[in-house]
């Protein structure tokens, strides 16, 4: 066996148990990367739930909003009609005298 041939396994020899050690102290195992799944999906959970609610306030100030304007715009037309039966009326009282 040529030196470099022996250095490189002796190296290798060296180096399994020191992998396995990370394996053993979690750096690379499936936990971590399960424990960093759950908090993505927990982040992602809490994104969704706080949209959903922006999106139910945003629906209800809309609506609001929307009553609030037919309600206005009833109203205006209700003054309309009661300007144009007022002016009606007075034409006719007036063509009556």
């Amino acid at each position: 066996m040529k030196k470099w041939q022996g250095l490189l396994l002796a190296l290798l020899i060296a180096a399994v148990p020191m992998l396995s050690a990370c394996d053993m102290l979690g750096l690379n195992s499936k936990s971590k990367k399960q424990e960093l799944y759950e908090q993505q999906m927990k982040a992602i959970q809490m994104q969704q739930e706080a949209n959903q609610k922006a999106q139910e306030e945003f629906n209800k100030s809309l609506e609001d909003g929307l009553n609030k304007y037919y309600q206005e715009y009833q109203q205006y037309q209700q003054s309309q009609q009661q300007q144009q039966l007022q002016q009606q009326g007075y034409s006719v009282n007036q063509t009556q005298q």
